[in-house]
């Protein structure tokens, strides 16, 4: 009897972890697709199916956007949760079920990722990691990112830092080969899956290690995992940081201004003061608002008296991180950030509640560790999690759904970008959405086209040009990677009129043209290093020599 009460009672917190994602997932299961600040994942995930069934991989650009002249949509904007929303539709979902599929995803990969981190700071303590785990889940941003913004890429990137940290703090305890590949891989997904995620992480780690100067083994192991997981993602954002100087990204709110209005201090963080936006806004919610700062000042004074049981450097590293990205956020870092252009990419100070958020339950589970009662032990972080449930009620749910059968990219000129801030730099207008161009222009001169073939994306436009010398524009923007070959010989081309249009010259006679969009420089590079990268860890993966490497 008594086994098969222990093997019951063993099972309970995993049934009531997964009682509480079906509530908070109920939404998702609707008839329609909640509405959203961000409604553009079903047409970006068409957008990416079809790149990957026209032959192009790593999909960089999309030739139906901005009406018709093209966008590299995915050269600079995050790749991975779109790949897995393709490669489920190529399976066979509807696009209206992968993205749904994708939003459950978040719930189930969070929270396994937030249990183990915790089942790791606990020693093992199934309870804690249970209600660590529905802390993060139950969490106003995560839900916020979830029902209201409907932002996956930063949603997908979010619900890997609890697995990175877990991978980086096994890598400290335990300076193993599998540890190192896990650093490398969630690194490198992070980066893959919202590339400004990314720098907030990086900041982290760059905490991390500050703490771990004397730990000289670790830190040279840690920092080759992090540049293998630089290489894993080489291929997408080299080309993206690089060749953003082509595009007029700096020209618009996103590169400038954006960051000014989107801080928010203290008490609006909580929800205890409102943020004056009009719509809801952006949380960290009123319990771990409190339950980490209740968590800093009680830890901290344990530290200082010598009176913590338990990894002294993790809550330093928890406190410093969770008070850093919380003054990032607030309106006193402004001169930072009218300083740091690095901080400037981040676009919105808020983003760095992904952060904020894992350390605030970090934290607060390291001070329910620490007590010796268990009904303050378990109650604490149970009543913060009731708590978020009585006062941010608005989190958990949409403001509606929608019920359209099909997703389009819409405006004047459709990108799914909101600033359209991909465009390139010598695009002056959008191409005319109502009235279109003809693929080949050569004004009234003298010319005959035939032969004329394109592939289905246009990458690849061919003919056949006979009579005169003179100019032929092609109805798409110019862009690194455009190049034009006249009889087999690359020639030169320029951005030409106000839509910025590739245009070249021909001579006198028959001439067999083909204007194909190939890798730059930068992008080749990428993928060139991408590709080492991942055979290097296929061959760590699979090699007993990785052990013999001297830093280990």
């Amino acid at each position: 009897m008594s086994k098969i009460f222990n093997y019951f009672y063993n099972l309970l917190p995993y049934v009531i972890l997964l009682a509480v994602i079906a509530f908070l997932a109920k939404p998702i299961f609707h008839a329609g697709l909640f509405i959203t600040h961000d409604d553009v994942q079903v047409v970006r995930i068409d957008l990416m199916t079809q790149a990957l069934q026209a032959s192009q991989f790593p999909v960089r650009y999309i030739d139906q956007l901005a009406n018709g002249g093209g966008y590299l949509l995915f050269n600079f904007n995050s790749q991975l949760i779109y790949y897995t929303g393709a490669g489920l539709h190529l399976l066979g979902l509807t696009l209206f079920q992968v993205v749904k599929l994708l939003f459950l995803f978040a719930y189930l990969i969070g929270a396994v990722g937030m249990f183990l981190l915790v089942f790791k700071i606990t020693d093992k303590n199934q309870w804690l990691a249970v209600l660590g785990s529905i802390l993060f889940i139950t969490s106003t941003y995560l839900n916020y990112d979830l029902f209201h913004r409907g932002a996956l890429a930063e949603l997908s990137s979010f619900i890997l830092l609890p697995w990175f940290f877990w991978a980086l703090f096994n890598l400290k305890a335990k300076q193993s080969k599998i540890y190192f590949l896990m650093v490398s891989c969630f690194w490198a997904a992070i980066i893959l899956a919202h590339t400004i995620i990314g720098l907030a992480c990086s900041f982290c780690l760059g905490i991390f290690l500050l703490l771990n100067l004397k730990n000289k083994n670790f830190i040279i192991t840690c920092v080759l995992a992090g540049f293998f997981g630089i290489g894993l993602a080489a291929y997408f954002f080299l080309p993206a940081i690089y060749e953003q100087q082509f595009t007029i990204y700096s020209q618009t709110e996103f590169g400038h201004t954006a960051y000014k209005a989107a801080f928010l201090e203290p008490l609006q963080l909580a929800g205890l003061t409102p943020s004056g936006w009009g719509i809801l806004p952006p949380l960290l919610g009123i319990n771990l608002f409190i339950g980490g700062f209740i968590a800093c000042l009680v830890l901290g004074y344990k530290l200082m008296h010598n009176k913590y049981q338990g990894d002294k450097q993790l809550v330093i590293f928890a406190i410093t991180t969770f008070l850093t990205s919380l003054f990032f956020i607030s309106a006193q870092s402004q001169f930072l950030w009218d300083l740091i252009p690095y901080l400037r990419f981040m676009q919105f100070p808020y983003r760095f509640l992904t952060v904020t958020t894992v350390f605030a339950i970090i934290l607060i589970i390291l001070l329910a560790k620490n007590f010796k009662s268990t009904v303050l032990k378990y109650g604490l972080p149970l009543v913060l999690i009731v708590s978020v449930f009585l006062l941010h009620q608005d989190y958990f749910k949409p403001v509606g759904y929608n019920y359209a059968s099909v997703y389009r990219a819409e405006g004047l000129c459709p990108t799914t970008t909101w600033q359209n801030e991909y465009l390139p730099i010598w695009t002056k207008q959008c191409l005319p959405k109502v009235k279109k161009l003809a693929l080949i222009d050569y004004g009234k001169q003298d010319m005959q086209i035939t032969n004329l073939q394109s592939s289905p994306d246009q990458r690849l436009i061919s003919f056949t040009k006979k009579g005169n010398a003179g100019t032929i524009t092609i109805a798409k923007y110019y862009f690194p990677g455009w190049n034009v070959y006249i009889d087999e010989t690359k020639t030169l081309i320029k951005a030409s009129g106000k839509y910025g249009l590739i245009t070249f010259s021909v001579d006198k006679g028959t001439q067999h043209i083909q204007v194909k969009f190939e890798n730059s420089f930068v992008r080749d590079l990428g993928n060139i290093i991408s590709l080492c990268s991942l055979v290097i860890v296929g061959w760590m993966l699979c090699s007993k020599r990785f052990f013999h490497f001297k830093f280990f």
